[in-house]
């Protein structure tokens, strides 16, 4: 914790009149807590700190994520220079491999923190026009002005169609420009330039008046509507394409787990890492992975697994009623956690104490809020209408802007506990959003395509009105800083490269949009759509 954090005490308005005095009261309790949890962290035995293979550190039970390894690794060597020795005497080369995602403080690691007497051999592999993640250094071209790396131009693409490497290479923002190196094929004949042919094409149409972010419901949907047949459209020849799509919300209704996205969308502003962090503790992927395990005649597995839970397997009746067991969970239309119920009922599953944890902190929390007052009073005004701060202090003067914040964040608690365990998520959501995650369905997010060839891609250049892409930036000159427009640039640039054969873009613009928008693309596909007329 930093000290001087302004936490919510008295309320903004009171702590503006003395900040100095509520900031050593907070510092001092900041302290406080900092004490007892290093008590509570040196109570603990040394060696049963691990890591836990998530995205997120768990001082309860002093595991660590990835993440948080990495922190700790660049101050291990900051603080202790044997380190850094110790790893020069074993390795005379290490490599790393797209580098460009690589923690800065790693990259430092390896050329500010290693004794300068004895230099081992450092190799950075990647490409800086895929940098599309914001913890990765992105480039290293302060290294090379101070002369600790050497660049080392790339410009064979082993991967990707004629076509496609010419496409591409518009959208780079350096110097570079790719060109097609030949492979072996299965046969260890040496490709020639037909066996690298491909297409790229674009289909648009016209859609003036595009709405964002703040636009009504009904406007976002008429365009959704209108979007989706454009991508129907281009879909209907031979190719098998995957489609590519910016956001998880955009691709969650097509690939069957709408109702699960929306209700973690509704609490957090990232849902994603979140719902594998649940559906973790709730023992739900555990079972998903059972399911499919019995699904694809892994017998041998389910077996194992079952009988690790208490199931005894003796007789041949025994596996005709786990296949019984199996095929009640696998149809159930009950919800989620009810159909979990039916896999702890039957022995299929072993409630977990981390479930019972989970079970234990909704409850509670459900529980004091019924007893709360001034909740229940907040609730009932907030949902007549009162849902902005600025409606609510019209409404009544009993909360101040951090008040109603921290009232809101309760409702939205309350809410998504009452959601996810009811029937508005169904199993079959849950195993969707399994295979969606394992890459098992033909759609997938920009983001998580890289490192991935795939034959023939269809990527939706829309930024599905999150307004931290601006798509048009890249095709028609803007005045968007340089910043924005390279992050756009890469993304669409991961995307497209992803084509191994048969690239096809889709992209709903305005008919100002059009002559700079085919200046990039040699084929081009115009489909007339129907835009409903917004009054």
């Amino acid at each position: 914790m930093n000290k001087g954090t302004a936490c919510k005490m008295e309320g903004k308005r009171e702590y503006d009149k003395n900040p100095e005095y509520y900031n050593e009261i907070l510092n001092n309790e900041i302290d406080i807590l900092n004490n007892l949890i290093l008590e509570q962290i040196e109570a603990k035995d040394c060696n049963i700190i691990r890591y836990n293979e998530t995205s997120f550190d768990n001082f309860r039970d002093l595991t660590y994520g990835h993440d948080g390894l990495l922190e700790i690794a660049y101050s291990l060597f900051k603080k202790y220079n044997l380190l850094g020795r110790i790893l020069q005497d074993k390795y005379d080369f290490i490599f790393i491999d797209e580098y460009q995602d690589t923690n800065p403080k790693i990259i430092e690691i390896f050329f500010r923190l290693l004794p300068s007497y004895k230099k081992t051999i450092i190799g950075l592999f990647g490409d800086s026009m895929q940098a599309i993640y914001e913890d990765g250094i992105g480039d290293v071209e302060n290294y090379i002005k101070e002369g600790s790396i050497i660049k080392i131009i790339k410009e064979d693409n082993y991967r990707c169609s004629e076509q496609v490497v010419q496409f591409i290479n518009q959208l780079r923002n350096d110097d570079l420009e790719q060109q097609v190196a030949f492979k072996m094929n299965k046969d260890d004949i040496l490709e020639t330039k037909d066996d690298r042919q491909g297409t790229v094409k674009l289909y648009y149409g016209i859609y003036d008046n595009k709405p964002n972010a703040f636009s009504s419901i009904d406007h976002k949907h008429d365009y959704m509507e209108v979007l989706n047949k454009l991508v129907e459209e281009a879909n209907r020849g031979p190719e098998d394409f995957r489609i590519l799509m910016l956001t998880n919300k955009s691709i969650s209704g097509k690939a069957g787990f709408e109702n699960l996205y929306d209700i973690f969308s509704a609490r957090y502003f990232d849902p994603k890492d979140t719902i594998d962090k649940h559906l973790l503790s709730l023992q739900l992927l555990e079972l998903v992975e059972l399911c499919n395990a019995y699904k694809s005649n892994n017998y041998n597995y389910v077996l194992s697994k079952i009988k690790k839970y208490g199931y005894s397997v003796r007789y041949v009746r025994d596996k005709v009623e786990i296949k019984k067991n199996f095929n009640k969970i696998l149809e159930s239309t009950k919800g989620a956690l009810d159909t979990l119920e039916l896999a702890f009922e039957s022995k299929l599953l072993k409630r977990s104490e981390k479930f019972s944890e989970y079970l234990r902190r909704k409850d509670t929390f459900l529980s004091q809020l019924k007893e709360n007052e001034e909740y229940i009073e907040f609730k009932f005004l907030y949902q007549k209408g009162n849902n902005t701060y600025s409606k609510m202090s019209k409404a009544t003067s009993d909360w101040d802007e951090d008040e109603f914040k921290e009232l809101e964040r309760n409702l939205l608690k309350e809410n998504f506990y009452v959601d996810l365990f009811s029937k508005k998520i169904k199993f079959n959501e849950i195993i969707n959003y399994y295979d969606y995650m394992n890459e098992k369905t033909k759609f997938i997010t920009m983001h998580k395509t890289k490192g991935s060839g795939i034959d023939n891609v269809l990527v939706v250049l829309d930024e599905y009105f999150w307004n931290a892409y601006d798509f048009k930036s890249i095709f028609c000159s803007s005045d968007d800083n340089e910043k924005k427009k390279h992050k756009n640039q890469k993304l669409i640039y991961v995307a497209c490269s992803r084509a191994k054969v048969n690239l096809t873009c889709v992209k709903l613009i305005s008919k100002d949009e059009e002559q700079d928008i085919l200046k990039w693309f040699k084929e081009a596909v115009k489909v007339e759509v129907k835009q409903e007329q917004l009054k």
